[in-house]
């Protein structure tokens, strides 16, 4: 009988560890701390989903996770709405979706950057250079290993390309320009006023971003990489947009597992 492993179990030395697929031995995240292609990170034991240890690929070849990316400018709903699917999804009867939410704002490196203003050099929270991508990469993996629909939010979470390689589906979230000032409730006290900053800053930001994602995103395309699913726009009932996005989830989850279910399907026939 194998041994349980917790979240605690993650803490301790574990490099010689073996994945029970592919018995490639298994690294520390402690050790390892980054994100990097081929990081046979371990997953599984007590509180995860799978019954043994796998490292990151064999998990979801074995077990694949629904990964939704919902992105905007700030102001648009993005949490809000995120928080409202993964509520219903986990509360959905008789068939309950396990669901979880992953922010990018909660991923932010300690690190200033300044915009010139006339004679002064005023704080700046909007370039995409401030996150910590390499820290959000880990957290949608260690989501991805304890549920079955993770849904990652951000205000340019496209701009990283790992990022957007690892989501299944994205959703844009449109919102116009006086809601989005409306709605922004922070910005750096050094500036005079909301707008000034609004105006300098996050707007422009905003509309580079958006830019560069549908430019990449039509380049995409053209490959046939359609993972750019939805348009939304942010002005609607959170009710509204949170019920449309649900019964999308839903199919998803279904034409997946049909998906999964035809591979293995082929691959126990190759095997006999």
């Amino acid at each position: 009988m194998e041994t349980a492993f917790g979240a605690d179990d993650l803490c301790r030395s574990h490099a010689g560890m073996c994945c029970k697929q592919c018995s490639k031995t298994c690294s520390n995240p402690n050790v390892q701390g980054r994100y990097a292609s081929g990081w046979h990170q371990p997953v599984g034991g007590s509180g995860w989903r799978g019954p043994a240890w796998y490292c990151r690929d064999c998990w979801w070849a074995w077990r694949p996770t629904l990964i939704v990316g919902i992105t905007g400018a700030t102001g648009s709903g993005k949490s809000t709405l995120a928080t409202s699917v993964c509520d219903a999804l986990q509360s959905r009867a008789p068939d309950p979706v396990a669901s979880e939410t992953v922010q990018q704002d909660f991923h932010r490196r300690y690190e200033q950057f300044w915009v010139a203003v006339g004679s002064l050099h005023l704080p700046d929270w909007e370039p995409a250079e401030r996150s910590d991508w390499e820290s959000l990469l880990i957290s949608i993996e260690e989501a991805a290993a304890r549920s079955r629909v993770v849904l990652v939010e951000g205000y340019c979470l496209l701009h990283d390309d790992r990022v957007w390689s690892l989501l299944d589906k994205v959703i844009w979230l449109e919102v116009d320009q006086d809601t989005c000032c409306d709605r922004r409730d922070k910005w750096p006290t050094e500036w005079s006023t909301k707008k000034a900053y609004f105006e300098q800053c996050i707007w422009p930001a905003h509309q580079r971003y958006k830019a560069s994602v549908f430019q990449r995103s039509s380049d995409r395309q053209e490959s046939g990489d359609k993972r750019i699913a939805l348009h939304m726009t942010a002005t609607e009932s959170i009710d509204k947009l949170a019920s449309n996005l649900v019964e999308h989830v839903l199919a998803w989850l279904h034409e997946q597992e049909q998906m999964y279910s035809k591979g293995l399907h082929e691959e126990n026939s190759r095997a006999t």
